[in-house]
């Protein structure tokens, strides 16, 4: 199941469906669209090949995205990919994990300012 939702809604959405003993936290994906970023929160369910929530909003670049750590603490690591490779604000969470300083900044980001 895929669910768009307004970013502001994003951390009480996935603390109200997240239950660590049937959800397995996958990953933030990101994709980059024309300028835009789409961010995908994946979600496996347990014992299941078949069964997955993902979250997903679009936004621009300039918007700083809330980070779901207090709720995954495992989220940490897509986080700071993200933030890296995308050049996305996401609260909290620093850059540096992924590329050193000699590193093309942003590497996955498509606007003019990576």
């Amino acid at each position: 199941m895929i669910k768009e939702i307004a970013l502001e809604e994003l951390k009480q959405e996935i603390q109200d469906f997240y239950d660590p003993k049937i959800w397995h936290f996958v990953c933030l994906n990101a994709d980059d669209i024309k300028g835009r970023c789409k961010l995908q929160w994946i979600f496996s369910k347990y014992l299941s090949d078949s069964e997955y929530q993902i979250f997903t909003t679009t936004i621009s670049y300039d918007t700083i995205v809330p980070s779901i750590m207090d709720i995954i603490p495992s989220a940490i690591m897509s986080e700071r990919e993200v933030v890296d490779l995308f050049g996305i604000d996401i609260q909290g969470i620093d850059k540096g994990l992924y590329l050193d300083e000699s590193s093309q900044k942003y590497p996955l980001r498509g606007d003019d300012n990576a």
